[in-house]
């Protein structure tokens, strides 16, 4: 059982999971995406339409994140449709920096021969 809150000992607090919800516009175009609390993917749904956040977009996809990277999503990300330039900053947040290849995929700085042998 999580910890009471300092005051109130009856008071007990759990996280509630984000939902992640893709949108698209009615022609397919990728519209943005919108990062919901809530208990369930339906009733996440529910809340961005009743909050407006999907405002003549269809659903595309959703899944509820992880409560590790839910933590690191700021809240001033929240209950918003998101942009592709804010969906890149949250992505680097909650993935980390990019890996450089593998040395096997490395190509030698040689000069290259060009034609038959």
């Amino acid at each position: 059982m999580p910890p009471s809150r300092p005051g109130i000992p009856s008071a007990t607090f759990q996280t509630v999971p984000l939902f992640w919800l893709n949108y698209r516009h009615p022609r397919g175009r990728f519209a943005g995406a919108v990062v919901v609390e809530s208990s369930s993917l339906v009733s996440a749904r529910m809340a961005a339409t009743v909050y407006g956040l999907n405002d003549r977009l269809e659903f595309a996809s959703g899944h509820e994140l992880e409560e590790e990277n839910g933590l690191k999503v700021p809240t001033d990300m929240l209950a918003r449709l998101l942009d592709d330039r804010e969906l890149r900053k949250l992505s680097r947040m909650l993935l980390g920096p990019k890996k450089p290849p593998a040395p096997s995929l490395w190509r030698p700085k040689g000069p290259r021969r060009v034609g038959k042998r």
